[in-house]
């Protein structure tokens, strides 16, 4: 920590931490889900390297970093990286903004045959009623080149999504947890066939202890490309449980 950095301080990190980027992190006590969604499978998942953490004001931080790519420790796959963003919360805490980006500049390493690609996101949350709260993650992303050999064919590919989310406390230890998205992929890079995705979640979290979750879920998508093993639409649904400690 560098309290002089800052009209209210700065925080430095290094080694290999969550990302910044969207509503869902890795960690699955950090996500309401077993099964993620569409925008959490085409952002990434972690970094490696330093990035510091400035409070400009009681609302407003900023936060910049030099990483090694997405999902690369110190291995030749690596490139050097930027994410960072700027998030806003108001009084109370009722509704933030984050604004965030990961950029590398670069497309598909032959060499090591892994994929870069640039990440950027508006993360938007909101109380909307009692008990009720409301967010929005919304990404676009995209790579310059890309395998030659994939669905791409070593072109450019692009890729959108926007993910809705509904959380409600319906007791002291049952929570609510609704998500609906769409996921446009361009190109069939992030998910392995092109077109337009919408899902819909829905699951509940009972939390008998501090220590104990049981989540069970159920999960409708649909892509008219036939992306579910030749079939336009796929029903799951499963549970969770969590022990923390």
């Amino acid at each position: 920590s560098l309290p002089g950095m800052g009209p209210r301080g700065t925080t430095l990190r290094a080694g290999c931490w969550s990302t910044t980027i969207g509503y869902e992190m890795i960690e699955a006590v950090a996500t309401p889900f077993v099964t993620r969604s569409y925008n959490f499978a085409a952002n990434p998942y972690t970094h490696t390297g330093v990035q510091a953490t400035t409070e400009l004001s009681a609302n407003l931080t900023m936060y910049h970093g030099f990483v090694t790519g997405a999902d690369v420790w110190f291995d030749p796959a690596k490139t050097l990286g930027y994410v960072g963003g700027l998030k806003w919360t108001a009084d109370g805490g009722a509704s933030s903004v984050a604004a965030n980006v990961f950029f590398t500049g670069q497309g598909f390493d032959s060499d090591e045959s892994f994929q870069h690609y640039d990440s950027y996101n508006v993360l938007f949350t909101q109380q909307i009623a009692e008990g009720w709260t409301y967010a929005l993650d919304a990404t676009y992303g995209r790579t310059p080149d890309t395998d030659p050999t994939g669905l791409a064919a070593g072109g450019s590919a692009q890729w959108v999504g926007f993910a809705n989310y509904l959380v409600h406390p319906l007791c002291e230890t049952v929570t609510l947890n609704l998500r609906g998205e769409f996921f446009r992929d361009d190109d069939g890079l992030r998910t392995g066939t092109a077109g337009n995705y919408v899902g819909v979640t829905a699951g509940l979290q009972w939390a008998p202890t501090p220590w104990l979750w049981l989540r069970p879920f159920a999960r409708f998508d649909r892509n008219g490309n036939g992306p579910f093993e030749g079939d336009n639409e796929m029903w799951s649904g499963g549970r969770e449980v969590i022990a923390r400690w």
